[in-house]
């Protein structure tokens, strides 16, 4: 059967503990409804093989190359009803992704993360019991 650049496409690339159902289509719309039905053949199979899917820890994203950053911002619903908004940023096996993908978010998350430790060891390396500094 010949894909259609009309309907949605799904991708489910797994880590462990971290699924990711992944939806490329035509609309926003279009992709959340294409999700749904994902979603509910993935919680069947979980129901099948006793696994429990977390739902605080389920996100949603719409990933687009539109210039402007506005978006439907079309939600999804989980087959046990819980509705799932469309996050600004997510984390993803230690990345943080944004709608356009240009990992500016990621990049402010890391520099304040290694200038909190760069203060932290700052601190230590200045004090007189602490870790003596290289002159």
């Amino acid at each position: 059967m010949k894909q259609s650049l009309l309907t949605p496409q799904l991708r489910s690339p797994s880590f462990i503990d971290d699924v990711a159902l992944i939806v490329t289509g035509p609309s926003e719309k279009a992709n959340s409804k294409a999700w749904e039905r994902a979603a509910r053949k993935a919680w069947s199979w979980g129901a099948d093989n006793v696994i429990v899917f977390d739902n605080p820890k389920t996100e949603l994203m719409h990933f687009h190359n539109k210039p402007t950053q506005y978006t439907s911002n079309t939600p999804v619903t989980l087959p046990n009803g819980t509705v799932i908004d469309p996050a600004q940023h997510l984390r993803w096996l230690e990345v943080w992704l944004d709608r356009k993908l240009t990992f500016n978010y990621h990049v402010q998350q890391k520099t304040a993360a290694a200038t909190k430790a760069l203060k932290i060891f700052s601190r230590l390396s200045n004090s007189g019991w602490g870790l003596s500094a290289p002159l």
